[in-house]
Parts: structure tokens; sequence; C-alpha cells
């Protein structure tokens, strides 16, 4: 797989966990402990692992019922650094 091929595969399956399983345990499996997450909403801002958590467990709850997803065409835009 090239880079952008690898780089949808991996949105699509945490959107997929997300939204589609509403499962926390497999959204959280797709993420490294450093995520920085800014949502939509007032305060939806988390940083680590552990309030990515919570702020899964607070949305699902209030909407446990699976999100529709579909593919589409999307465009990935990639800058990729030498480590």
């Amino acid at each position: 797989l090239n880079t952008e091929e690898t780089i949808y595969n991996a949105l699509n399956q945490f959107f997929y966990c997300y939204l589609t399983e509403r499962n926390i345990e497999h959204t959280l499996a797709s993420v490294t402990e450093d995520i920085y997450s800014i949502g939509t909403g007032n305060g939806e801002i988390a940083v680590g692992k552990q309030e990515f958590r919570a702020l899964l467990e607070a949305e699902i709850s209030a909407l446990p019922s699976p999100i529709a997803l579909e593919s589409g065409v999307v465009t990935i835009a990639v800058s990729v650094s030498a480590m």
C-alpha cells in the first residue's frame, strides 16, 4: 500500500468504529496515547487517550445509534517527514 491508501484505510477504520459500531474500545485501538482531538462543540477538546475516552463515552451515551458511514471520494493532503 502507498501512503495515501494507508492513511485512507486508517481513517476509514477509525470512523467505522466510531460512527457505525459506536464501539469505544475499537475506536481507541485506532489512536495513539498522545492523541489531540478537537470536536465541533464547546469543550470538545481532548489531549491524550483518557480525555478522548471521556469524550467518546459522553457522545455515545447521548447518541448511541449508529451513524451511517458512506465511502466516497476523499482527498488527502499529507506531509510526511523523515524520522
